[in-house]
């Protein structure tokens, strides 16, 4: 993404933590909070990656797309789902609800959200 100098004769790149998906504009466009872009001249609001500590809750949206980590998980940032912590799962329908495992043994935690061998659920 790029954005036009006040005469529109020279195109700079948009900075990181911006992106601009349309053309011929004075301005880049900023990141929603808690996210940033990888690199300069990103052209769209999916290079926008959530930060450590947080994950995408709405891929969409331009002011919160990022939420913070739920409780007994770990949030690598980016677009990595929450990683559970050991002992608990994460919802197959909901990223952010992570629950306890019955028994606590039968989940490893992480970012594959598995059962130990053995068990299943």
């Amino acid at each position: 993404g790029t954005y036009a100098s006040a005469d529109k004769t020279v195109c700079t790149s948009c900075e990181s933590g911006k992106y601009n998906d349309i053309t011929a504009v004075d301005a880049c466009k900023s990141c929603p909070v808690q996210s940033y872009t990888a690199s300069t001249g990103s052209t769209s609001l999916d290079d926008c990656l959530c930060v450590e500590g947080y994950y995408v809750t709405d891929a969409t949206s331009t002011s919160d797309k990022c939420t913070f980590c739920p409780d007994n998980a770990f949030c690598v940032g980016g677009d990595s789902p929450p990683a559970p912590v050991e002992g608990y799962i994460r919802s197959p329908y909901d990223d952010g609800t992570i629950t306890l495992c019955r028994p606590t043994i039968a989940c490893d935690g992480g970012s594959d959200n598995a059962c130990r061998d053995g068990y299943e659920g």
